[in-house]
């Protein structure tokens, strides 16, 4: 048996402990140990999450955010089946843990075009998140009722990666003279392919469970048959009531009052990982 570490009273310590704004209710057991509160306890940041968070690559993969979860809030046992929302809860309640509360913010009138720095209250973005239900029916027809769940983190970085690819082979197709007409279309058409494979699976993916007469139905390969095979109408149906589920915490906005003009306006909260665990001096 190892020796206990005599310095271990002098590690960092557990801040705050928080719900998450799911409640838990999307997830299998044994992925996340919470308090019988039902709260998860934040510890603040490492020197070497720090680190983490200067790295280009880590950050547009998300491997950043997934590190840094996993070293702050070890009660989460597996980052990537987190809903997007609790990602973005516990982002912010790790900044809080290990800087504060404060942060800046840049903006630019838009009257006078005047640059300025404002301080803000982070807690205000936690305030701003709403609360889940258990469950998410949603009625296609008279005999089909499917259950939907937030997207995962995991997914999210999926489509923000795939995304982000075919919206650089565009861009860098456009001028491009040596691909011909021909293929540029051909290049084109796949891509709007792979956007639609994409938003599909982002929809297959929400459904857990679609409920008939006398049946509930969790096979996944069924499911996946169902979302293809179902009428347009219906697939609209079920796709706005995901795009309402899966709102973003950093949809936040901020009112601000210009120093230089008096313009009062709102501002939307962008997220930049890099940027907003800054300390504020």
């Amino acid at each position: 048996m190892s020796e206990e570490n005599p310095l271990k009273g002098y590690f960092r310590r557990e801040g705050p402990h928080v719900k998450l704004p799911s409640g838990g209710h999307f997830y299998p057991p044994g992925m996340i140990e919470l308090t019988l509160a039902g709260e998860v306890p934040i510890k603040p940041m490492t020197a070497t999450d720090e680190m983490m968070l200067q790295s280009p690559d880590a950050l547009l993969s998300n491997f950043a955010i997934q590190h840094i979860i996993q070293s702050c809030v070890p009660a989460v046992k597996n980052p990537l089946g987190l809903c997007s929302i609790d990602v973005d809860a516990l982002i912010v309640w790790i900044r809080i843990a290990t800087y504060g509360p404060k942060s800046m913010l840049d903006a630019t009138c838009p009257k006078c075009q005047a640059e300025a720095s404002f301080e803000i209250d982070l807690q205000q973005i936690l305030d701003n998140a709403p609360e889940f239900q258990k469950e998410y029916p949603v009625r296609v027809n008279d005999e089909v009722v499917i259950y939907l769940r937030p997207l995962t983190f995991e997914m999210g970085t999926k489509v923000s990666m795939i995304g982000f690819e075919q919206a650089s082979k565009l861009r860098n197709l456009v001028d491009d003279q040596t691909v011909s007409d021909d293929d540029k279309v051909k290049i084109v058409r796949e891509a709007s392919e792979k956007l639609a494979e994409l938003n599909a699976d982002m929809l297959i993916g929400s459904v857990y469970k679609v409920a008939i007469p006398n049946a509930e139905v969790t096979n996944r390969e069924h499911i996946r048959e169902f979302i293809k095979e179902i009428d347009a109408g219906s697939y609209k149906v079920i796709d706005e009531a995901m795009k309402k589920l899966n709102v973003k915490l950093f949809d936040h906005e901020f009112p601000i009052v210009c120093e230089a003009c008096g313009h009062q306006y709102a501002l939307k909260y962008e997220f930049n990982p890099a940027n907003f665990f800054a300390r504020v001096s």
